[in-house]
Order: structure tokens, then sequence, then C-alpha cells
């Protein structure tokens, strides 16, 4: 199979590093790369990177629902 065949997955903005990536997972209406979510998961809480992780985690918002 050539490369043209391949379809590219489009880059998507990443709400941790704010960078476009193609792999990731969403949550809620969020975009997270493979590479902030791993980094994440390994990061202990007491150090200074979980807290950076925290302050950009918060700019995922929950879906509403329209009544």
């Amino acid at each position: 199979m050539n490369s043209a065949a391949v379809k590219q997955q489009p880059l998507k903005l990443c709400v941790i590093c704010e960078q476009e990536k193609q792999e990731g997972i969403h949550v809620y209406n969020s975009f997270m790369c493979n590479d902030c979510e791993r980094e994440i998961v390994k990061t202990n809480t007491d150090s200074p990177r979980y807290l950076f992780y925290l302050q950009q985690m918060k700019k995922i918002n929950l879906p509403t629902v329209n009544r």
C-alpha cells in the first residue's frame, strides 16, 4: 500500500500542551494528546508540574444539555 492511500487524521489542539497532535483522547468536548495523558498519569501529585496539569484541565468544560 502506498503512502497516498493512507488517510491522515486531522490535527487537533491539545488542551494541555496547546500543540496540534493527531492522536489522543477526547474528554467531553476537549482533546488531550497521548503524550500529555502519559505525563499526567506518571506525575506525582507533589510535583510542581502537576499543578500545571490541573490548571490546564480546568479548561475542559462539561457539556450542557439544551432544553
